[in-house]
């Protein structure tokens, strides 16, 4: 299935390959082979004498399973007990706990901002992460507090019924023509354009947004939504879509193919030990192999999810020497406030037109 998730239309603009940069904005991705990562053995025993694992993320239950159980093939002595549950929900019920005194989960997914509210309030344990073989330049560990798990890029989707080769998008100048105005979708939160900041900057994202909309664009509660009514026919196609919400529809033989723009923007998603875990050793272990090639692999095989930063998984390999516009977490953080405003910005932009 995941093969035929891969057979992609992969397409460069050249024209956004040689953008000065900002200073405090990064582009362009920096592969983590992940082959000097170790596991120490103490970690193993004292994780194995844990002997539990608790486990908070929103991958669906199904999946999920495929991963632990790998884990557990190679950590048999180690139970997890999953618990799915959104992403802001997550994240309070996380920081609930907590504030209690625990016990709460021992490993969970979010946001580089998402972990960095919670340890801001001693609520994350600091893991060692470069202690591990992780290469710090890389960017797979920006601080002791979180590690890189996956990476998710926003592409173009378009429904091949409707959308013939010719007019397939080659750069983000082709979405401003006129030929399918009206006849495309988009996220209502503007997840995708505001990823494209690293790379371009406010000026030229501002702008570019504001032709976007001029082009009526559909917008829908999710991304998913988006993703359906290409499927479907309802429009011909969607812009700015995480790549892993078509897998489903693809592999449902749905007429639906991706192309990737560039710089392609990414969104990286962060493990972290909660400080009040009952289990933290055994969480330290899962998130180190869930970083490690093996682990990568397994969790992209299993969700869909992987990262054009690890060439250990298939859409690493995929995106090999794709230019990419990717947050510098430290940046990230310092511009939080800008960022925000800008995101609403852009969804008003979108909305009145």
């Amino acid at each position: 299935m995941m093969s035929r998730f891969l057979v992609v239309q992969k397409v460069c603009a050249a024209a956004c390959l040689t953008l000065a940069l900002p200073a405090a904005m990064t582009s362009g991705a920096r592969a983590q082979d992940g082959g000097g990562v170790r596991i120490p053995e103490e970690l193993v025993e004292a994780a194995t004498e844990e002997g539990r694992l608790v486990w908070y993320e929103s991958t669906v239950p199904a999946e999920a399973d495929v991963v632990i159980d790998a884990f557990r093939e190679k950590y048999p002595d180690i139970a997890v007990d999953y618990v799915s549950i959104g992403g802001s929900q997550r994240m309070a019920r996380i920081s609930q706990e907590s504030m209690s005194g625990g016990p709460t989960a021992d490993v969970s997914f979010d946001a580089a901002a998402a972990v960095m509210t919670l340890a801001d309030q001693g609520f994350v344990e600091p893991g060692g992460w470069e202690g591990f073989g992780f290469d710090a330049a890389s960017g797979e560990v920006p601080n002791d507090f979180m590690i890189r798990l996956d990476s998710i890029p926003y592409v173009t989707i378009y429904n091949r019924d409707l959308v013939p080769e010719e007019d397939v998008p080659q750069s983000y100048d082709d979405l401003l023509k006129d030929d399918y105005a009206g006849n495309w979708a988009t996220w209502a939160r503007p997840n995708g354009l505001i990823n494209l900041l690293p790379a371009w900057g406010p000026e030229k994202t501002r702008d570019f947004v504001t032709e976007l909309a001029a082009t009526r664009p559909r917008l829908y509660r999710d991304h998913q939504a988006v993703s359906s009514a290409v499927a479907a026919g309802e429009v011909a196609m969607g812009h700015f879509i995480p790549y892993q919400s078509v897998r489903p529809l693809v592999e449902r033989g749905a007429p639906v193919e991706v192309a990737f723009l560039t710089p392609s923007p990414i969104v990286s998603i962060y493990g972290y030990v909660p400080k009040f875990a009952e289990h933290p050793n055994a969480g330290k272990l899962f998130l180190v192999w869930l970083a490690s090639p093996e682990g990568a692999a397994v969790f992209e095989q299993a969700t869909g999810r992987g990262s054009p930063f690890k060439p250990a998984t298939m859409l690493g390999q995929l995106m090999e020497g794709m230019e990419t516009s990717a947050w510098n977490v430290e940046d990230e953080l310092a511009q939080t406030g800008e960022i925000t405003a800008l995101e609403q910005e852009f969804a008003r932009t979108l909305e009145t037109q």
